[in-house]
């Protein structure tokens, strides 16, 4: 006759998607990320990322002979780098 199959619950769309933990509610910038996931984000290398890393103070964690990033603290160290019109900084860079 026929064989007996189990219902599997329902997967989001989306399963396929690496689990990270997340804070409460408006904390997605807790996301620990990869580097693979640092790379799309920045739009930057390997080879850049790790650069920064290395040389110029992106925090970052060693996790076995991988690298994670706390998101939130990537955003952070991004705003030392924020270009904003009108600054002395730009107009004493330009002379």
């Amino acid at each position: 006759m026929g064989r007996k199959t189990t219902k599997k619950a329902p997967s989001s769309p989306d399963s396929t998607a690496p689990v990270h933990p997340v804070g409460p509610a408006g904390a997605a910038d807790e996301r620990l990320l990869n580097t693979r996931e640092l790379m799309e984000f920045m739009n930057l290398s390997r080879t850049k990322i790790w650069d920064l890393v290395n040389n110029h103070g992106l925090p970052a964690f060693r996790v076995g002979g991988d690298y994670r990033y706390l998101r939130s603290e990537v955003l952070a160290w991004l705003q030392q780098y924020r270009v904003r019109s009108g600054s002395q900084d730009s107009e004493a860079e330009s002379e």
